[in-house]
């Protein structure tokens, strides 16, 4: 998908959407110069980590998740 492409999905999306407290969130993500840049940024590079990992094949099942989270709390 373009850069065109998918900002003319997202206006049809903003468009449509009725809930005021998410599109202030997605005002806030959005824009640069608000505090969230950060937050932006950091999930940004998650959903990008996220991409490569899957393309590369690194997967789990809900089970094996499930099971790597559970595994996590009883560390803590």
């Amino acid at each position: 998908m373009t850069a065109v492409q998918l900002r003319n999905q997202l206006i049809q999306l903003i468009q449509r959407e009725g809930d005021v407290k998410l599109l202030e969130l997605l005002s806030k993500l959005l824009d640069r110069n608000s505090g969230e840049g950060a937050y932006r940024a950091m999930l940004a590079d998650g959903a990008d980590r996220s991409e490569a990992d899957i393309a590369a094949g690194r997967v789990s099942t809900i089970e094996e998740a499930k099971s790597k989270a559970k595994a996590a709390l009883r560390r803590k």
